[in-house]
């Protein structure tokens, strides 16, 4: 956190923008002591711009304008996103099942992309993040829409879904011949 003697060198812009990731912080923050520290920087920006003479109506009021400024800048930078060109990117066969609202989802074996870091997979036009452990039933999300899936490696004994079994599980055309050699080694 800045000193109050840092913060009389910024301008209010600044501290607008600041106390609004602030606010922002508390309101994503799930952890206590997060949100005790967002909560404290936010006490401070506000104290800051009440000694400069806003009111506590003026602070909204500039932060209202704030983001809707930033909505608009985020409304133009805005594209969906595109699939990345396949032929630098690693690949590998893979099973993925949606798990959202259903035990035994839809089902496939198919190829995925990786990204270059490896963190973000791509499968028929979807774009997949880990979970990182807090998934109920999924290892991973889609990015678009946040639903779970449960996305690994292809079993030999062929019994995929995450709760055994392989009923209705759809093997892509385009890998069938591989994936039938894989499993059989």
């Amino acid at each position: 956190m800045k000193s109050n003697s840092e913060l009389k060198n910024i301008s209010v812009d600044d501290i607008i923008s600041r106390l609004d990731g602030a606010i922002e912080g508390v309101n994503a923050s799930k952890n206590p002591k997060g949100r005790k520290y967002w909560n404290s920087l936010r006490r401070e920006l506000e104290a800051e711009l009440a000694n400069r003479g806003y009111s506590q109506i003026d602070i909204e009021d500039a932060l209202s304008h704030y983001n809707t400024e930033l909505d608009k800048q985020n409304a133009d930078a805005e594209q969906p996103w595109i699939m990345p060109s396949r032929t630098n990117l690693k690949s590998r066969i893979m099973y993925i099942e949606c798990k959202e609202g259903e035990e035994n989802g839809v089902a496939n074996i198919g190829r995925v992309f990786f990204s270059k870091t490896g963190k973000t997979i791509y499968y028929d036009n979807k774009k997949f993040h880990s979970s990182k452990g807090r998934g109920i039933y999924g290892n991973y999300r889609d990015v678009d829409t946040g639903d779970e899936y449960w996305i690994s490696g292809p079993k030999k004994d062929r019994n995929d879904r995450l709760f055994g079994g392989q009923k209705d599980v759809i093997i892509d055309n385009d890998i069938a011949d591989e994936y039938f050699q894989l499993i059989s080694k």
